[in-house]
């Protein structure tokens, strides 16, 4: 019984401090990493920090809808890494605020566009997606 308790009230203290992930898909394959997120249960910012070199290629997919827009941010931590976006629907503007941040904007219904990042020969970095 007090083991249950314990259980019970343990489980309540993580979950209280936990806001919903953003992440609807996860796919890891031999050279590329795919991550699906969307911004419709936590309206935070979503950092992704990892590392990319020769092959390997991370790819992370948003989700947004028509009117939505987002603001991506590449934090370089070692190396040079490549960031490309695309996807129907969507228009990119270089965001004169910062280096290595870009606008984004859904012009066309639902879409699922794509962050790519790359680097050679190796390269560490945190991308920050924030819906603004």
């Amino acid at each position: 019984m007090i083991r249950s308790l314990y259980c019970f009230f343990l489980g309540m203290l993580v979950l209280s401090g936990c806001a919903p992930s953003h992440i609807l898909h996860y796919r890891e394959d031999v050279s590329r990493d795919f991550t699906t997120i969307s911004f419709s249960a936590n309206r935070a910012p979503y950092y992704h920090r990892s590392q990319v070199g020769g092959e390997h290629m991370s790819f992370v997919q948003v989700l947004g809808f028509e009117g939505a827009v987002f603001r991506i941010e590449l934090i370089l931590e070692v190396g040079n890494v490549d960031c490309s976006i695309y996807g129907e629907g969507v228009v990119v503007e270089s965001d004169p605020a910062g280096d290595n941040t870009q606008i984004v904007t859904v012009v066309d219904g639902e879409v699922l566009f794509s962050v790519g990042l790359s680097a050679y020969p190796y390269g560490e970095y945190t991308l920050k997606i924030s819906n603004l």
